[in-house]
């Protein structure tokens, strides 16, 4: 997939001048008092095992209590999958319970949920599949049914759905374009499900400064906003805020608030390009240096 792509081309980079190391992803949770820029030492990471990564975390509260769902990519070119851990009330991830959630013979990654009646529905990255669709829960967490792709023709990259004023907006980049083409698409329809109809200001937004989601939108007291990657200095850099002033079936505007670092003073200080907020509590992720297993 082009996310796994990206972080192994940064990777072949990183490794010319440090030939002993490797990046590596991994997923905190926060107490969301800090809103979108936590502490340091208030992040709980759930740090991976030496031979894969932790990336793309989203928060997922319901009956089933409270659920932190996540890329597990191994290291050396296997495909990324998801997972989802059950988060303690303290905001600890329970990596030891871990479930397998989906698995394909492509890469998965960037998982969104949504509560719609009675029916739970997963969004995730399929790029290498060509399609950007749902799947619905038939078992929670781990059982879920493929449905028909949501709009033909999108190898569609770190896709994200938001409902608003009564339509769902779908916003999405077209792997296709590489990751020198970042164009963020967006796209309108009536029900979760479809069918969607290309917006009429779309693409809204351009390169690699910003246009590829970060994260579900969040809902605040001031308005929407949308989070997206800063990925011109390197892949993942940071996380961009905007707040969307305009949402309509025939008009969307948006303007930019802030950047979110990389969390100074963590584990993980090298990069940061997720970040997602429930129940009490944000989760993201980010990236460290460690050293290659020795054959």
């Amino acid at each position: 997939g082009l996310r796994y792509a990206a972080h192994l081309l940064w990777d072949t980079v990183v490794r010319r001048w440090r030939p002993d190391e490797a990046e590596q992803w991994g997923i905190g949770v926060a107490p969301a008092t800090d809103g979108l820029a936590p502490r340091a030492d208030a992040i709980r990471w759930a740090h991976p095992p030496a031979d894969r990564g932790f990336a793309d975390p989203f928060l997922f509260s319901g009956e089933q209590g409270r659920w932190l769902f996540f890329e597990e990519i191994p290291h050396g070119g296997a495909h990324g999958f998801l997972v989802a851990a059950p988060v303690t009330n303290g905001g600890t991830v329970d990596l030891p319970h871990r479930r397998l959630v989906l698995r394909a013979p492509h890469h998965l990654s960037f998982p969104t949920l949504h509560l719609v009646g009675d029916a739970l529905y997963l969004l995730c990255e399929e790029g290498g599949a060509g399609v950007v669709r749902l799947h619905r829960c038939a078992r929670f967490p781990d059982v879920w049914e493929p449905l028909p792709p949501l709009v033909p023709g999108i190898a569609g990259a770190d896709p994200v759905l938001w409902r608003h004023d009564g339509h769902w907006y779908l916003f999405v980049t077209d792997a296709r374009g590489g990751n020198h083409d970042n164009h963020l698409q967006l796209f309108v329809a009536d029900a979760i499900t479809g069918p969607y109809r290309r917006h009429p200001d779309s693409p809204v937004r351009f390169g690699l400064a910003g246009s590829r989601m970060a994260g579900a939108l969040l809902e605040t007291g001031t308005g929407p906003l949308r989070l997206r990657q800063e990925c011109t200095a390197r892949y993942g850099g940071a996380v961009c805020v905007f707040a969307i002033e305009e949402a309509t079936p025939h008009r969307y505007r948006e303007r930019y608030l802030r950047t979110l670092a990389p969390v100074p003073g963590s584990p993980y200080p090298l990069a940061r390009h997720t970040h997602t907020a429930c129940d009490g509590f944000v989760a993201l992720d980010g990236v460290r240096m460690v050293p290659l297993p020795r054959p």
